[in-house]
C-alpha cells in the first residue's frame, strides 16, 4: 500500500511540515542542490534565515567535511558556491 495520505491534507507525521520549511525546498529554491540539504541540517542550517547568517569559511569547511561523512557523492563543494548560497 505505501504511504498515502488521504484527502488534500499535507504530511504532518512527526511534526514535519510541507510548506517548504522542513522539506528543504525553501533552501533548494534558494539555488542550494537539493544533494546539499541533508548535509546543511547536520551543519545547523534548517531555513534560509540561517543560511544567510553563516559564516562561509565554517560552512563550506563543515561542508567539505559532512560531504565525506555522509558519503555524497558529489564533487567536492567550492567556496564561490558557498557564497552564491548565503549572498543569493
Amino acid at each position: 500500500m505505501g504511504h498515502q495520505h488521504a484527502g488534500g491534507h499535507a504530511a504532518d507525521t512527526a511534526g514535519h511540515r510541507r510548506d517548504g520549511v522542513h522539506d528543504g525546498l525553501h533552501l533548494v529554491k534558494h539555488g542550494v542542490p537539493e544533494v546539499w540539504v541533508t548535509a546543511l541540517r547536520k551543519a545547523g542550517i534548517n531555513t534560509l534565515a540561517q543560511l544567510k547568517e553563516a559564516n562561509v569559511n565554517k560552512l563550506f569547511n563543515d561542508l567539505g567535511g559532512l560531504r565525506k561523512k555522509l558519503k555524497l557523492d558529489v564533487p567536492a563543494i567550492q567556496k564561490e558556491e558557498v557564497e552564491k548560497w548565503i549572498n543569493g
